[in-house]
């Protein structure tokens, strides 16, 4: 039997069951960004409205931060199979760049002795 470390979760490395979990939740993203990328050249893509930047990342805002009591499986699969597939659509139509306060890199402070 093998020594019950941190690891260790019913009877299986915790290690070997998280991967397998993340690799059926990076499913349906990678999916979708395949189909994005295949519709991005098609004229319907082109229809889609340019909508601000910062709309789009308030939006984000909102979606992650929204209060749950208890687990929706549900509203998650909303969320990742529909909601954020449309939002990055729309990020990649938007004809705005990303905010200053985004790509501007901050140079770090060391404090002088």
């Amino acid at each position: 039997m093998r020594d019950k470390g941190p690891f260790f979760l019913h009877g299986f490395l915790a290690v070997d069951v998280f991967l397998k979990i993340g690799i059926l939740r990076c499913l349906p993203t990678f999916a979708m960004g395949i189909v994005i990328y295949r519709i991005h050249g098609h004229p319907l893509f082109q229809q889609l409205p340019a909508i601000s930047t910062e709309i789009l990342l308030l939006l984000w805002m909102c979606i992650a931060s929204l209060p749950r009591p208890a687990a929706t499986p549900a509203l998650d699969t909303i969320i990742v199979v529909v909601l954020s597939p449309m939002l990055i659509c729309l990020l990649i139509r938007s004809e705005d760049k990303a905010p200053a306060y985004s790509t501007k890199p901050h140079a770090p402070r060391f404090p002088e002795n």
